[in-house]
């Protein structure tokens, strides 16, 4: 490994190979690592048709990412706890008043939910 002196200010790390004689060239192959992708929860609640955590699933899959596994957790009648990929996708639900699923025809409205990140000292007693 080497430092390029012309980019010095971005301090860029080029890597080499080096060889040894008489037993070939080596060098090391090293994957860049991949930046975690943040879920963030949010509450689905059916205002009409039949729904269910499978039925849900499947929806979800068929709008926004088909490879993402949304958790579908039913919480009460007709509310869902689901995890989207990231909150930028989960804000644009969030924006409309209600949407239409293509799949089975329900109807529903996302909303989020507050994550409390301290609790008060004589709640805890």
């Amino acid at each position: 490994m080497a430092v390029d002196r012309k980019l010095v200010n971005l301090k860029k790390l080029q890597k080499f190979g080096f060889g040894i004689p008489g037993h070939g060239f080596y060098s090391l192959n090293i994957p860049e690592a991949r930046a975690k992708e943040a879920a963030t929860t949010g509450l689905l609640t059916i205002l009409e048709g039949e729904a269910s955590e499978e039925r849900v699933d499947k929806e979800l899959k068929h709008l926004v990412r088909s490879d993402w596994d949304f958790k579908v957790r039913k919480m009460d009648h007709q509310e869902y706890l689901t995890v989207f990929p990231d909150k930028n996708m989960l804000d644009t639900f969030i924006m409309l008043t209600g949407f239409e699923m293509s799949l089975f025809g329900l109807k529903g409205a996302f909303y989020a939910l507050c994550r409390l990140n301290t609790v008060p000292r004589y709640s805890m007693d």
